[in-house]
């Protein structure tokens, strides 16, 4: 066995490494990051009430933190 080949826990270390490296795994974190350093002004602007988001035959109001949707057209 020569020195230069590498151990099977070294090779599930990488490949750990590798996963956690991968994009989904950093656009969940940066995401994560992102609500936790803007919850206040987040909680603060979905508490108003008044947030209507509309598309196509579709809606989605925000109505005390709860999500509502409506007129949407089937597929």
């Amino acid at each position: 066995m020569s020195t230069s080949e590498s151990t099977p826990t070294a090779d599930i270390g990488a490949q750990i490494v590798l996963a956690l490296l991968d994009w989904p795994v950093l656009a969940f974190i940066l995401i994560l990051c992102f609500l936790l350093l803007f919850r206040a002004k987040i909680f603060g602007l979905l508490d108003r009430g008044d947030i209507s988001v509309s598309w196509g035959n579709g809606s989605i109001q925000f109505v005390n933190r709860h999500a509502k949707l409506t007129h949407f057209g089937g597929l």
